[in-house]
């Protein structure tokens, strides 16, 4: 996988060959690091982001918050992350749920 810094802008991103093959638990799960797995509404968020991918949109309302939230997708086409703390940033690495084959069927 090409990730790494930028050099120009020190953020870190990826290759667009990385963008058009990246793994689809990517996408739907964010890392453990920036997502609480245990929480009770856990499910109804990440069934909320991935009907928003699957409209295309770029963000969803988090029901318990209130929050704008960025979608995997959207965060991935900017290509680098930000380090705001991104609920769905691609770039963060980290564990994903091993659940993952049973909520894409």
């Amino acid at each position: 996988m090409a990730v790494g810094r930028s050099r120009t802008s020190g953020r870190l991103g990826v290759s667009s060959d990385f963008k058009d093959n990246w793994d689809q638990t990517v996408l739907y799960f964010p890392s453990e690091r920036r997502f609480d797995y245990d929480h009770p509404m856990a499910m109804v968020r990440l069934t909320l982001h991935r009907d928003a991918l699957a409209v295309g949109a770029e963000a969803y309302c988090d029901p318990v918050t209130g929050d704008f939230v960025l979608c995997s997708r959207a965060l991935m086409e900017r290509g680098f992350c930000c380090s705001l703390g991104c609920r769905h940033c691609p770039f963060t690495g980290g564990r994903r749920p091993f659940m993952a084959e049973l909520f894409l069927e």
